[in-house]
């Protein structure tokens, strides 16, 4: 019933046990299975992260959660492993991680006061949805793409609004960040596919 304490030791969890991006923050003493991996796939059974690649659309949904812990908890090692998320999804470009919660990620980091250059994190969330409509070339069409990978996967069509909504929110905040570019008006035409 303690929803802080709970936060609070999920954040730790992942920055101790599996959010090490650099291998230099864990501090558990022991030297991951996969060093070239987030470490965002979590393992309950043996505190580490398998060897397996993570899925590439838990990096910045992970990470988000680390960092509104820290909005309230502002724990230096907390921030080590958020710098370090940041600047791995920027470095490996939209073409490895491009999830709408990572460019949501990017775009909230970019808003902390602690970030010397937030350019860097915009930057790299505007590649993240560059690199999306080189392919699809509008917010629709994206958005049907969404909805028929989903649908068509045999998924619950519940998924199908929590694809497409982190988009849309990724979109609005994308237009606070780089206005009068229709980036608002991408977010409903996005929205409207459901």
């Amino acid at each position: 019933t303690d929803f802080k304490a709970a936060a609070l030791a999920g954040a730790d969890y992942l920055r101790r046990l599996q959010a090490d991006v650099t291998e230099d923050n864990a501090g558990n003493g022991a030297t991951d299975l996969d060093p070239d991996d987030g470490g965002w796939d979590w393992s309950t059974t043996i505190f580490e992260h398998s060897p397996s690649v993570s899925p590439g659309n838990l990096y910045g949904v992970t990470a988000n959660g680390i960092l509104q812990v820290y909005h309230f908890n502002p724990d230096p090692a907390l921030w080590t492993a958020l710098v370090d998320a940041a600047d791995m999804i920027v470095s490996r470009g939209p073409t490895e991680v491009r999830s709408g919660t990572d460019l949501i990620f990017l775009l909230d980091m970019a808003d902390m006061p602690e970030v010397a250059d937030p350019t860097i994190y915009r930057n790299g969330a505007l590649a993240i949805w560059d690199y999306r409509m080189a392919t699809y070339l509008t917010a629709t069409a994206f958005g049907e793409a969404l909805r028929d990978f989903r649908g068509n996967g045999g998924w619950p069509n519940g998924i199908i609004p929590w694809d497409i909504s982190s988009w849309c929110d990724g979109l609005m905040k994308m237009d606070a960040a780089f206005p009068g570019m229709g980036y608002d008006g991408m977010a409903v035409d996005m929205a409207e596919v459901v």
